[in-house]
């Protein structure tokens, strides 16, 4: 099912392999707000490492209200880290695997919500701009709800975009394809066989 049934605690770090981990509460841990309800700690959806340089990071994080979810980075290896694209559900985070200072992020809230979409950073995940695509090769702008984004194994400017009615996680506005980086969107002819609950990740050759 749709894995949002816990609130999240923060980040577990280990510098050994695995074989021992610390605990970095961050500003992801319990609680976010004074609502017994609404205050529970973040969910942390992805995190992405800077390929260039291991103490930078990025995350995707799941949280109510705009000061708790959204794309946060870190420059100190997860010890501190700031908010630098603001929107309650962060879905999907990833560096460009050659080179750092390009980066790719996915806002989708279920309820909907106006930061919802696809951005880019060109400077390492400092500031993010959305890619909608241009002309007729555009995303859908109304009615969007969740969105996974997902890398091509065979090329990091080859993206697919499974978008999400909003309300819904079965309803889908549209399943889409770039091959430059975001800066044209096209819906295949054949789709993939999704399962009724949407995956997280999915890997496309």
């Amino acid at each position: 099912g749709w894995p949002f049934n816990l609130y999240g605690d923060g980040l577990l770090k280990s510098t050994d392999a695995g074989a021992s981990w610390s605990y970095i509460a961050g500003p992801f841990a319990a609680p976010t707000e004074s609502s017994d309800y609404f205050g529970g700690g973040s969910r942390i959806l992805a995190l992405s490492v800077n390929p260039s340089n291991s103490s930078v990071l990025l995350a995707a994080v799941w949280g109510w209200g705009t000061p708790n979810g959204g794309i946060f980075r870190s420059t100190d290896a997860g010890n501190t880290w700031k908010q630098v694209l603001s929107g309650g559900r962060g879905a999907t985070v990833f560096y460009y695997p050659s080179n750092g200072n390009i980066a790719y992020a996915a806002l989708g809230d279920y309820y909907g919500s106006a930061s919802d979409g696809i951005y880019k950073s060109t400077d390492g995940g400092v500031t993010c701009a959305q890619v909608k695509g241009t002309g007729a090769n555009v995303l859908p702008s109304a009615n969007v709800g969740s969105i996974i984004l997902t890398p091509a194994l065979s090329s990091p400017t080859t993206m697919y975009a499974t978008i999400f009615e909003s309300g819904s996680t079965t309803a889908l506005l549209g399943f889409y394809k770039t091959t430059d980086g975001g800066q044209n969107w096209t819906s295949p002819s054949t789709l993939l066989d999704l399962p009724s609950d949407p995956p997280q990740t999915m890997a496309v050759n």
